[in-house]
């Protein structure tokens, strides 16, 4: 994901017309979660 992350109802960074909780904030989430588990 490019730069900061948006607020749950804003526009999604993918630049598509949906709000970011129903676009990418799962996906971007289960991604943290995985990198954080990696890292510890």
């Amino acid at each position: 994901m490019p730069g900061p992350r948006p607020g749950r109802n804003e526009p999604c960074w993918c630049g598509s017309t949906r709000k970011y909780k129903k676009c990418h904030l799962d996906d971007d989430q289960l991604a943290a979660r995985a990198g954080a588990a990696m890292r510890t």
